[in-house]
């Protein structure tokens, strides 16, 4: 009986162990892709799509099985929410120093308060919206 039951809890354990190996490889090789806010609504959420996909791939759910609960599971964020985080680490490190030269240049402090930041306004229409 004690065998049976240590077999079960080898078995949890290779499962649990196994989301965590394929969530870090996920992480390291697939999640900064998804990053970059260049992309227009479609495009956005279709990777939006692709990602609620990758969370229901790992977590061997059904095609049905609600997303959100399946990212939140994965201790992932949604594309949109990490994209906010991204966009504040890049203001932090352009306001803080370590950002380096040609993108400290694309931000100027404002005078009338302590954190804030204009950015400056592109010459052309090419990745307008990229930051």
């Amino acid at each position: 009986m004690s065998v049976l039951l240590f077999l079960q809890n080898c078995r949890i354990h290779l499962k649990v162990i196994l989301i965590v190996l394929i969530s870090l490889i996920y992480n390291a090789l697939i999640q900064h892709h998804f990053d970059y806010d260049s992309c227009g609504k479609t495009l956005s959420d279709r990777l939006q799509k692709l990602q609620n996909r990758a969370a229901r791939v790992l977590t061997s759910s059904s095609y049905d099985a609600d997303a959100n609960s399946k990212i939140h599971q994965l201790r992932w964020k949604d594309l949109c929410t990490q994209r906010q985080i991204q966009k504040a680490l890049i203001g932090h490190k352009s306001l803080n120093g370590p950002a380096p030269k040609y993108l400290s240049s694309k931000f100027v402090k404002r005078e009338d308060s302590v954190n804030k930041l204009d950015v400056l306004v592109p010459r052309t229409n090419y990745l307008r919206n990229s930051l």
